[in-house]
């Protein structure tokens, strides 16, 4: 079966399951981080914030986007750690602005890339 929408569970999902990837490979991302400083420390604070994002989203059970994005966005800013943790809450936050129920693939798009515009550093 083929998906053409995102709804709130399968975002939930992908965090979680992004979540995990950050916190597997941030020693990798650590030794790469050399901008504005190479303090060697960008995967370790997306990590945390993510790790703070997944710890409040894991028994949530929302089935509309608008609710569980609220919810990463609300995580993200409380639990942002370093410039990096304070970028993904500022696109997490900008994300949950589409409040909407479910997206198809070009919706999605849309709201990522109004967040990614809110960015600092464009």
């Amino acid at each position: 079966m083929k998906i053409t929408y995102i709804n709130g569970f399968r975002f939930k999902q992908a965090i979680l399951a992004g979540a995990n990837h950050v916190i597997d490979a941030q020693g990798t991302i650590n030794q790469l981080n050399v901008f504005p400083v190479p303090d060697a420390d960008t995967g370790s604070n997306m990590a945390a914030t993510l790790s703070a994002i997944a710890k409040n989203i894991l028994h949530h059970n929302a089935s509309k986007l608008c609710q569980i994005s609220k919810r990463v966005a609300d995580s993200a800013l409380t639990g942002a750690r370093g410039n990096s943790g304070s970028i993904l809450a500022q696109f997490f936050q900008s994300v949950s602005l589409a409040n909407t129920t479910a997206a198809d693939g070009i919706g999605f798009q849309t709201a990522n890339g109004s967040a990614s515009k809110n960015l600092p550093m464009q």
